[in-house]
């Protein structure tokens, strides 16, 4: 559920992809104001010349991601950033997370799923915990 707000939050988005930049657009639309960056070193600009609420980063093709997330974070050190990417290897997410508020999506995801996340750093849904009970009998 999401708390009402006053205002919108503020959320810039740079995707490589225009259907993914559509997809975006038809995520937030309603609860988000949305600012689309043109390019990934755009990010870095946007940091210092902006103060959005969050970043959404695409870092697929980039030649140096974490030089990327790291620029970012030494401009915007309390920035939240959702990094998005058809995969993240091990080390690189461990690289992030020591920066701090980071956090990951993977490519495909889907549309409530991201919102939910998207919520959920911006302080506005809490997450959902998903469990299941499972009996084993004991005899």
């Amino acid at each position: 559920m999401v708390t009402p707000r006053a205002t919108k939050p503020r959320i810039a988005v740079y995707e490589a992809y225009d259907g993914l930049r559509e997809a975006f657009s038809l995520m937030l639309e309603d609860w988000a104001a949305v600012r689309f960056l043109a390019s990934a070193e755009a990010c870095v600009t946007a940091c210092t010349q902006d103060s959005a609420d969050l970043m959404i980063l695409d870092v697929d093709g980039h030649a140096d991601p974490l030089a990327l997330v790291q620029r970012v974070r030494k401009v915007a050190p309390q920035a939240k950033v959702l990094l998005v990417a058809g995969e993240f290897d091990y080390e690189f997410q461990v690289a992030c997370v020591k920066l701090g508020q980071i956090s990951f999506l993977t490519k495909p995801f889907s549309a409530p799923a991201a919102v939910e996340k998207m919520q959920v750093l911006l302080g506005l849904a809490v997450p959902s915990i998903r469990t299941r009970v499972v009996r084993i009998a004991l005899t």
